[in-house]
């Protein structure tokens, strides 16, 4: 397990670090779906993969991933996904996700320092 969720007043702030795969995102992405803050308090949710030196994945898992969120994203619309990243793969992985949930309610951007994208979360509001 290469990630830790750490739930905030309005979100969830997602740790993802050292060698982390496509797994660990899904296991991740698994137990916020199941904690009732999801369908509560949740209205952003920040992926910070700053701690991350490599990240094994496929494009069809991602594809996974993105279209898994697409449909969570009718049973809980409005969420705002900030991910952060400093390394190219999950910067190309980014993208493709964000291409893949173009039919989301949710609203994807991806940038390369956090207080960069906690400004972002914050002007949601």
């Amino acid at each position: 397990m290469a990630f830790e969720n750490v739930w905030e007043e309005h979100g969830v702030y997602v740790r993802v670090f050292g060698a982390a795969t496509a797994q660990d995102i899904l296991e991740s992405n698994e137990l916020l779906y199941r904690d009732p803050r999801f369908s509560t308090i949740m209205t952003y949710q920040i992926c910070d993969f700053l701690g991350c030196t490599t990240l094994k994945a496929e494009a069809k898992v991602v594809k996974d991933i993105a279209r898994r969120d697409a449909e969570m994203s009718k049973r809980k619309p409005g969420v705002h996904v900030a991910i952060v990243t400093d390394l190219k793969v999950v910067y190309g992985f980014s993208r493709m996700y964000q291409m893949c949930t173009d039919q989301s309610t949710w609203e994807t951007e991806i940038f390369d320092h956090l207080e960069a994208a906690r400004a972002w979360i914050a002007s949601k509001k």
